[in-house]
């Protein structure tokens, strides 16, 4: 089985979203060299431009070629994608995104690509467990973005350490109250802002959940979503808390795993 994967441009973000109603993508004429090997079954995945991880990982059920339109309306990049690939109704995306790593993914432009080929997707290797030795020590030099702290005790302060989707507050042993930040755009290599607009105070569970974009905002910035998209909570804010329309959208469409 072999792998590919396409870069979605931005201009095409609403198609990619329709993908897993239609599983039918079309491809520009110039993409015919690295089409031609694609075969029935191989798996494609998707991503948006300047994404990290995949939107999706659809398994290909067959592909064919399109009759040019001389039609003067329509757009002239639809006229050139005269490729199709026509995919099996499901989406890989939850048993096969963290296989396929494609380094600098975030900076590779909009195309279709070869990833590798595989002759089994299971893991081969297991860690040996070692019953009798203790753990090496070693010393660890990192670099971290300085954080804004003020303003995340402040806007958990806020909130009385409640979460802002399920208004639960852990209490330890000590009787002292912790909640956590999630950021909707990670700083540092995803470049998010360190400020409130950016910020929801959460639980630790919905916080893991946000992490790996379990569940999400909606793109009203309101409702909380699963991977499904179907609705599973109200998003509380105080007043003087407003999210932007930007880290909205962000962390939306945003996929880890």
């Amino acid at each position: 089985m072999q792998v590919f994967f396409i870069v979605v441009d931005n201009r095409d973000t609403l198609k990619l979203s329709k993908l897993t109603e239609s599983y039918e993508w079309k491809l520009h004429s110039k993409y015919l060299k690295i089409f031609n090997k694609i075969k029935n079954n191989d798996l494609i995945l998707f991503s948006k431009e300047s994404n990290y991880s995949w939107d999706a990982v659809l398994e290909l059920k067959e592909k064919h070629t399109l009759e040019i339109k001389n039609n003067s309306h329509s757009e002239f990049r639809e006229k050139n994608k005269t490729l199709a690939l026509e995919f099996k109704d499901k989406n890989l995306l939850s048993k096969y995104q963290n296989l396929f790593d494609v380094p600098n993914l975030s900076k590779t432009k909009p195309g279709l690509y070869f990833l590798k080929t595989v002759s089994s997707i299971k893991n081969k290797t297991k860690l040996k467990e070692n019953k009798h030795s203790n753990p090496e020590k070693i010393f660890v030099v990192t670099k971290r973005v300085k954080r804004d702290t003020q303003k995340v005790k402040a806007l958990k302060l806020r909130y009385l350490d409640k979460c802002q989707i399920c208004n639960y507050s852990l209490t330890l042993e000590s009787g002292k109250r912790h909640s956590e930040v999630h950021h909707l755009r990670p700083i540092g290599k995803e470049g998010g802002n360190d400020d409130t607009d950016n910020m929801l105070v959460l639980c630790p569970n919905h916080h893991k959940a946000f992490d790996f974009s379990v569940l999400r905002l909606d793109l009203s910035g309101n409702d909380v979503i699963d991977l499904d998209g179907n609705k599973i909570a109200k998003t509380v804010f105080k007043n003087g808390h407003e999210l932007s329309r930007e880290n909205i959208t962000y962390q939306y469409y945003r996929r880890m795993g």
